[in-house]
């Protein structure tokens, strides 16, 4: 059955026409750190890096003391965008937000992976049990760093849970990047295809925008009941809707039938 993604009341959701603009990608070396300016007690530039941060906050023994160097991390990169910080009260609804959006997010990765049967790229192990180093890709057009949730010979696949009311899922810079390191073989020379999994509590409210839906192949997956659909662009005088699919299906499309590659590095 093909169902066109419908909108609140009813209505068809809108087709988004923005053009994707042709961009080349290519590996880059990056420190994967940033040059954050701080203000010292007297009042000069210093600077103190991402990674810097980062081994403060896992140094801190409390998450009370965590919570406090993550928010001077945002008084410090508002301070260097010349933007007004959050008050602290509304920094940590913010927070509380974020994280559970990404405790949403994590939880229904997992449950995708369970459903075709691979391992999530940030924490797969070879066959003799070590941990394998994530497969990652370093873009400078558009400049962005991105690792998919998951890798199969064929391709690599990036898990988005989507809430119904947000409609339309958007071809963003880390989408792309993923397309171009997986159809240029990164890290191992393997060209794949790139899968999104869209999961919401309904398809029918839910949709990939025109550049992403034909420039990668994607998949939903019902947060509740496990129903797997796929994105066909054909549909509906060529609006796109979803047709349902078995999950030995979505297995096939993602090549999830064979094993993940070997650790390249």
């Amino acid at each position: 059955m093909l169902r066109l993604g419908r909108g609140k009341g009813g209505d068809a959701l809108p087709i988004a026409t923005k053009k994707e603009e042709a961009r080349a990608g290519k590996d880059v070396a990056t420190s994967g750190k940033r040059d954050i300016a701080v203000v010292g007690r007297e009042g000069t530039q210093k600077t103190e890096s991402q990674g810097s941060y980062r081994k403060r906050i896992d140094a801190a023994d409390t998450q009370q003391e965590k919570d406090t160097i993550r928010y001077q991390r945002h008084c410090d990169q508002s301070a260097e965008k010349g933007k007004e910080p959050l008050e602290r009260s509304q920094w940590d609804v913010s927070k509380n937000r974020a994280w559970a959006n990404q405790e949403r997010g994590t939880k229904q990765e997992k449950a995708v992976c369970n459903d075709l049967g691979v391992q999530n790229n940030n924490g797969s192990k070879s066959d003799d049990g070590k941990r394998r180093t994530p497969i990652e890709y370093k873009c400078s057009e558009p400049k962005t760093t991105t690792r998919p949730d998951f890798v199969t010979p064929k391709a690599w696949g990036d898990v988005k849970s989507v809430k119904s009311k947000d409609g339309v899922l958007h071809d963003a810079d880390q989408l792309r990047a993923q397309r171009f390191g997986a159809r240029h073989g990164s890290a191992d020379g393997v060209r794949r295809d790139h899968v999104v999994v869209m999961t919401s509590s309904d398809a029918d409210r839910v949709r990939p925008s025109r550049p992403l839906a034909n420039n990668s192949t994607v998949l939903h997956r019902h947060e509740e009941t496990g129903q797997w659909s796929r994105w066909d662009t054909d549909a509906n005088r060529r609006q796109g809707g979803w047709a349902d699919i078995s999950t030995n299906r979505a297995r096939e499309m993602t090549g999830a039938n064979a094993s993940l590659p070997r650790d390249q590095s």
